[in-house]
């Protein structure tokens, strides 16, 4: 017995010494996350964000490490972290700030609510959690009564929780377009093991009581597997993972219920230590942040520490590169609206070699042939090819949620796509994803909020079974940068490549200072659809959101740090103000049908901005050809296509061949070759258009009776109430009519510093510098030089800000336009 107490001591060093080593290995493995001042972010991006920190000290937090002490006062950079838009990343920030003793600042009072549908699907049930919890955190009392009543709505027959509403049910609104009359009837559908998290937490945040709390847990025992680790519970299409253990286990906890057989699940969750010092998600997968801190959550959960280094840890990392070392660098831009000559010449601008056209209306190859004629016009040649995207479109799991706009495809000019109409089920969009990507198309996922919902189907995604890649693009992010604002997509990038997004509705000049924050690049031999395709389905894309903090890059690291290596060779067009700079497309024999007003020799089409979301008229833009000093003048133009209004000018005397177009607008200046080919003749007949002939009188009773009235943003909120004017500018077109003046009814316009009316572009406008908020007459003379026309265009401008910073209200209202007969 003498013999044993050394014995003991020799083990108990023994294991201290493991345990010691594997606690460095998890911080060199954290470590390499660390950013300038202590702050901490994806390894291989430049910038710092609220998520990774909290993640990474956290971590500290969980294996005994006190995190305001870990690399000194880390507390100023941490208030300086970007909070996100999502209630989830503004709780994370929030927790942030109270781990290293910040106090986070009162939230909005928002109610505890969420909308039975939206544009991208039905919201998860944890961003309601993460509004109660910004609540508790800024000291504000949630609304306790509507609280509970919304989390009844959630409650599963099975005792847990899950989306209210049935797909079914949510489908036919979303695709109608009405809304919700009556709640709907409890789903039979069972609940998952985040919704069920989400929700008990919401009842512990709120002092909500749990009713039949026993039954949500028994739910919770039964998506146990033997293994040890907690699946989803999603019907059709279940998975196992640290997500769904994590979350399990904290719902258990806050149920005041004790897990089965702690010591195996503690066993399967060490199993995913990597040898990086950090964890997994799966074997083939390399370490990441988020795995590590939801393993060491899990194990504290269970009570169990930082077990020491497997004998046999993951080796999982990233693909090979599969680079044959001939591949040049090429990009594409995917753009959408009915305009493709501003597509085409904002693709030259940013050094695009491949346009995308994309659409609503599943007219997207007409417009890509119109888009090939105009291409050819400019001196550096554009592949063109389409996107169709596949708008309101939904799917998605009885009792969990649906997600419309689902997703994107890419295919050829000549490609058949069919429309399969409305998919509502996984399984059909498998099929139809599957159809597609053999048929030589390329399928993108759009819909990221809903993590428990999008997972599965990026999980049988990776393994060539749905989608070919996911889209970032500033619509679906602030910044564009889709990872950054859904962090849980992170894990994915490693697997399925990510496409930057120019979308933007109808009119892409107005939106491009946004769209040009991403960049999708890639290398192949040529930049035609199919290399494309080719490139994505092997991983040689890199997707590049522009920061206010740094250069994004999300891709393969092979590829990605190519990329940065080539910056200087894609990265131009971005502009260093908001304003777009001017661009002219040139209109000649095969490219007549952009400019049907065009009725012989050459012209061009000039698009130029006054200011944010305000085309500018005639007087304010200066076009000169082949150096001349004579400045050309331009004419205003009827909206063309269902497009914006724009300025043309016609050049009879050009000469065919490749001519310099220099334009200047509000000290913006751009020049451009183009090339003139076959000139229009004469006796050849006008090509038709599709705008509907204007009325003689336009009376304005509500937003439905404006089909004449253009505003350059193109957002039809523009116009809220009995027409009320929140935009910077509105084009009304009017027919003529007897009498010499144009009468404009107006009333209110408190919020204006002065407004202003052109009539047919006139560069002397009838202003106004103080308006009284009655009711008023404005009587607007017709220029000589354009009394002789059969429609005028009257232009309202305000001074209020344009569509990115549009008010939500104004007072100022537009009557009616009419002709004042004397």
């Amino acid at each position: 017995m003498r013999f044993l107490f050394p014995i003991v001591v020799l083990g108990m060093v023994t294991v201290a010494s493991a345990q010691d080593a594997s606690r460095d290995g998890l911080a060199r493995f954290i470590a390499t996350h660390r950013k300038t001042p202590g702050t901490y972010g994806p390894v291989d991006q430049p910038w710092a964000d609220a998520t990774w920190t909290w993640r990474a000290l956290r971590c500290a937090d969980l294996v005994g490490e006190e995190p305001g002490k870990l690399h000194g006062n880390v507390r100023t950079a941490i208030r300086a972290l970007p909070t996100g838009a999502s209630w989830s990343r503004r709780a994370t920030h929030a927790r942030l700030l109270r781990l290293v003793g910040i106090d986070p600042s009162p939230p909005p009072r928002d109610p505890p609510f969420l909308s039975a549908t939206s544009w991208v699907g039905s919201p998860p049930l944890s961003e309601l959690e993460a509004l109660v919890e910004m609540q508790r955190l800024g000291g504000v009392e949630p609304d306790r009564p509507v609280l509970e009543q919304v989390l009844s709505l959630w409650r599963a027959r099975d005792g847990g929780w899950r989306w209210p509403a049935t797909l079914k049910e949510t489908f036919a609104h979303v695709r109608e377009g009405t809304d919700f009359e009556q709640l709907p009837e409890t789903p039979e559908a069972p609940s998952t093991a985040g919704s069920i998290a989400a929700a008990v937490r919401c009842h512990v945040h709120g002092g909500i009581e749990i009713r039949d709390a026993h039954r949500a847990a028994l739910r919770l025992h039964a998506l146990r597997r033997i293994n040890g680790g907690y699946r989803q519970g999603t019907p059709g299409y279940d998975v196992t993972g640290l997500w769904a253990t994590y979350d399990a286990l904290r719902a258990l906890r806050d149920l005041g219920t004790k897990p089965v057989d702690s010591a195996l699940t503690a066993s399967w969750i060490a199993g995913h230590r990597h040898r990086s010092g950090g964890f997994a998600h799966a074997p083939e997968e390399p370490p990441s942040l988020e795995a590590t801190w939801l393993a060491l959550e899990c194990l504290h959960l269970l009570g169990q520490p930082l077990p020491p280094m497997p004998a046999h840890p993951l080796e999982g990392g990233w693909p090979d590169a599969d680079d044959p070392g001939d591949l040049q660098l090429f990009q594409a831009a995917v753009q959408m609206g009915s305009d493709p000559g501003t597509c085409v010449a904002l693709a030259h601008r940013i050094g695009a070699d491949l346009l995308l056209i994309k659409t609503l209306q599943n007219t997207e190859r007409e417009l890509a042939r119109r888009a090939h004629a105009v291409a050819k016009g400019f001196a550096r040649p554009l592949a063109i090819g389409c996107a169709r995207e596949e708008h309101r479109r939904a799917w998605g799991v009885e009792g969990l949620g649906y997600a419309t706009h689902c997703s994107d495809v890419v295919f050829d000019i000549d490609h058949e796509l069919a429309d399969r109409a409305w998919h509502v089920g996984f399984e059909a969009l498998v099929d139809a994803w599957r159809e597609d990507r053999s048929s030589g198309a390329l399928v993108f996922s759009a819909s990221h909020l809903h993590r428990e919902l999008l997972a599965p189907a990026y999980e049988h995604s990776a393994r060539r079974g749905g989608y070919g890649a996911l889209m970032a693009g500033w619509a679906f992010a602030p910044g564009g940068d889709v990872v950054r604002e859904n962090p849980w997509l992170e894990r994915w990038v490693a697997r399925l490549p990510v496409l930057g997004n120019h979308d933007a509705h109808t009119d892409p000049f107005h939106w491009l200072h946004q769209g040009l924050r991403t960049r999708t690049l890639f290398f192949a031999r040529s930049p035609d659809v199919a290399a494309f395709v080719d490139a994505v389905r092997k991983g040689r894309v890199v997707a590049v959101a522009h920061g206010d903090d740094g250069l994004t890059a999300w891709g393969h690291p092979h590829w990605t740090a190519r990329a940065r290596r080539q910056r200087k060779v894609w990265d131009r067009g971005r502009p260093a103000n908001l304003l777009p700079a001017p661009i002219a497309i040139p209109i000649d024999r095969r490219t007549h049908g952009e400019m049907p007003a065009l009725r012989e020799g050459f012209g061009i089409i000039v698009r130029a901005a006054a200011r944010l979301g305000d085309d500018a008229l005639p007087s304010e833009v200066a076009v000169h050809i082949d150096g001349q000093s004579t400045r050309l003048p331009l004419r205003l133009a009827p909206p063309q296509h269902d497009g914006p209004p724009v300025l043309w000018l016609p050049l009879p005397h050009l000469e065919r061949g490749e001519h310099e177009v220099r334009i200047t607008a509000n000290e913006r200046t751009t020049t451009q070759r183009l090339i003139f080919a076959d000139p229009v003749r004469a006796d050849e007949p006008h090509p038709s258009t599709n705008r509907t002939r204007p009325p003689q009188k336009l009376e304005l009773g509500s937003p439905d009776e404006l089909p004449f009235v253009r505003h350059t943003s193109l957002t039809p909120t523009d116009f809220q109430g009995s027409v009320k004017i929140t935009c910077g500018r509105a084009d009304v077109i009017i027919g003529s009519g007897e009498g010499g003046h144009i009468r404009v009814d107006i009333t209110g316009g408190h919020a204006l510093d002065w407004l202003r009316l052109h009539v047919d572009g006139n560069d002397k406008p009838f202003s106004l510098t103080s308006l009284d908020g009655n009711e008023r007459t404005i009587l607007l003379p017709i220029p000589k030089e354009t009394a002789a026309r059969t429609i005028h265009r009257i232009t309202i401008r305000t001074s209020l800000d344009g569509w990115i910073q549009r008010p939500s209200a104004s007072d100022l209202e537009l009557r009616s336009v009419s002709w004042e007969v004397r």
